[in-house]
C-alpha cells in the first residue's frame, strides 16, 4: 500500500501450502476471501473471544461449521493486499469482545 500500517495480530511465517489449525474448539463465524486478507477464518470460541486466521487459501470449513482444537481450517496462501510485500505467512489475531487484543496472553509455549 506504499505505507507503514500497525495490524493486531502475529504474523507467522509459513510456506504456502502449510496448514492451518483452530487454536481452540468453536464455532466458525466467517468463511470469506476479502482483497485484503485473502481468505480468512474466524472461529468463535465463546464467552466473547474469537481468533481470526489470515492470508488463507484451501479454506476447509465454512461458515456455521463446529470445530475443534487442531482441526485444519485452511492453508496458508499469499498475502493478501494488506499485507502483500510480506512473504507468505499466517495472519493470527485473538479478539476479545471483538476488539484484538495480545495474542501472546493466550498461547502457551
Amino acid at each position: 500500500m506504499g505505507d507503514w500500517r500497525w495490524h493486531a495480530g502475529l504474523d507467522v511465517e509459513a510456506a504456502p501450502g502449510t496448514p492451518v489449525a483452530a487454536a481452540a474448539g468453536g464455532r466458525v463465524v466467517v468463511a470469506r476471501q476479502t482483497r485484503e486478507w485473502g481468505w480468512e477464518v474466524v472461529v468463535d470460541h465463546g464467552g466473547g473471544l474469537s481468533t481470526r486466521y489470515a492470508n488463507c487459501r484451501a479454506v476447509a470449513v465454512a461458515a456455521g461449521d463446529a470445530v475443534r482444537a487442531g482441526q485444519k481450517l485452511a492453508e496458508v496462501g499469499d498475502p493478501g493486499l494488506a499485507e502483500a510485500a510480506d512473504k507468505p505467512h499466517l495472519h493470527f489475531e485473538v479478539l476479545a469482545n471483538g476488539r484484538p487484543v495480545d495474542p501472546s496472553r493466550y498461547l502457551r509455549n
